[in-house]
């Protein structure tokens, strides 16, 4: 490890003691290998911390250790103690594959985008992916994020130092829509590249932040009202959709559910969870529909929302 590396990889960990180590094999088993390693344990009440020294003793990472803050706030502790000139996030309880680094920073370094971004595969342990996508399009420029978030997690990204330390890091009072922001303040100062090429495991379990849907609702929504509230009225009303096509859709069909069995107060407490979208409602006819037809119990349903915005790719289990 040079003392000038290229890439720093930061990994926040937080109750993740049984995946840490593989999440870090990972890392280390990059034909990539100019690259330093900082772990921020972000308060973590369970044993991770001896996990962690393990790896630490060998001077194979940097450890820091902070009271709780969320994973914005590990992600901006980690980011303020990198060399590095490309920055690679990873939460530790994904997995990357081997030659990862290696194409992203050929790409980042042949080229001016300020990120660039490759496929995902979902994998449960045990199982072999079983979904894969990858952003539609090569090129993301700022209007084109209404559409949504175009990434599962950062692991699928490597960014330039200099543009996150332009923008301000992770905004901590956006809690699981942190990097859906950080993206779209990335897309301001320079243009955002994607690739179908494999790029991360993402890790599906019981733990995962993203289920928390309503908590991701109600902050998805602060984001898009935050970048696009003052929008004209078209894209304005592509930022909604997508929202709820990504992020309360869930909500919806729920709601359908619970009317199928009439199970009428669960259906009404599911409604409550779309309140986000009530101005929205008033000027786009077209969200009332897709949500009504995901709501009433019936023979149709809108587009499957996985599909709406990613483009699914074959990519091969991790080892």
């Amino acid at each position: 490890m040079s003392s000038s590396p290229l890439v720093s990889v930061i990994i926040p960990t937080y109750k993740h003691r049984d995946y840490i180590s593989q999440t870090l094999d990972s890392v280390f088993a990059q034909s990539f290998r100019d690259f330093e390693v900082i772990v921020v344990n972000d308060g973590s009440p369970d044993d991770s911390d001896w996990v962690i020294r393990n790896h630490a003793a060998f001077g194979r990472i940097r450890y820091l250790q902070q009271p709780n803050a969320g994973q914005a706030g590990a992600r901006n502790a980690g980011l303020a103690e990198s060399r590095g000139e490309f920055i690679a996030f990873l939460d530790d309880d994904d997995l990357w594959p081997a030659n990862k680094l290696e194409w992203q920073v050929d790409a980042l370094a042949s080229g001016d985008s300020v990120l660039i971004g490759g496929a995902v595969a979902l994998f449960q342990d045990g199982n072999p992916p079983h979904r894969h996508f990858a952003a539609k399009s090569a090129a993301i420029e700022h209007f084109d994020l209404a559409n949504g978030c175009p990434f599962f997690s950062p692991g699928q990204t490597l960014i330039r130092a200099s543009a996150l330390r332009q923008i301000g890091c992770f905004d901590r009072s956006i809690w699981g829509a942190d990097d859906f922001d950080l993206y779209i303040r990335l897309s301001r100062i320079g243009r955002l590249a994607t690739s179908s090429r494999p790029s991360l495991f993402y890790r599906l379990h019981g733990a995962n932040a993203s289920l928390n849907r309503n908590r991701m609702l109600r902050n998805c929504a602060t984001v898009v009202e935050r970048h696009f509230g003052n929008a004209e009225r078209t894209l304005r009303a592509r930022a909604y959709r997508s929202l709820y096509a990504t992020v309360a859709r869930d909500c919806a069909l729920t709601t359908r559910r619970a009317l199928r069995g009439g199970n009428f107060i669960n259906a009404f407490r599911q409604l409550g969870f779309l309140r986000s979208f009530r101005a929205q409602l008033l000027s786009d006819p077209g969200l009332i529909r897709w949500i009504l037809q995901d709501v009433i119990p019936g023979p149709w349903s809108s587009e499957d929302s996985s599909r709406r915005f990613h483009s699914v790719v074959e990519i091969p289990a991790p080892r």
